[in-house]
């Protein structure tokens, strides 16, 4: 899987999201962590069909989940998920986080 191939509006949007959201908050270590997380992510999802970021559901988490466990990945439930869409979600990108019905590891 190629991680290079979101769109510049997806790139700019990741970026938002650690000036806004995150650089407050985390350390610069955890943040290039999400960045890379988040743009795994999107770039699975462009393999797969590149669904708008408003119709991505907890369908899609959990398939994203379960291709990252057959490469050898843990695929458990992700931090940096739950931010970015409660990000795109205060900035009105989606109306609903699919990582909501999604428990959380010690949640």
């Amino acid at each position: 899987m190629e991680y290079h191939n979101i769109s510049k509006e997806q790139e700019e949007l990741i970026v938002r999201f650690e000036i806004q959201y995150l650089v407050h908050i985390l350390k610069p270590a955890t943040i290039r962590c999400y960045r890379t997380r988040i743009t795994h992510f999107l770039s699975w999802n462009v393999d797969e069909g590149g669904k708008p970021l408003a119709e991505i559901s907890r369908k899609d988490i959990r398939s994203y989940q379960a291709d990252c466990r057959r490469q050898g990945g843990n695929g458990k439930p992700d931090a940096a998920f739950r931010r970015f869409f409660d990000y795109l979600k205060i900035i009105k990108k989606i109306k609903i986080n699919p990582m909501d019905s999604i428990t959380m590891p010690g949640g």
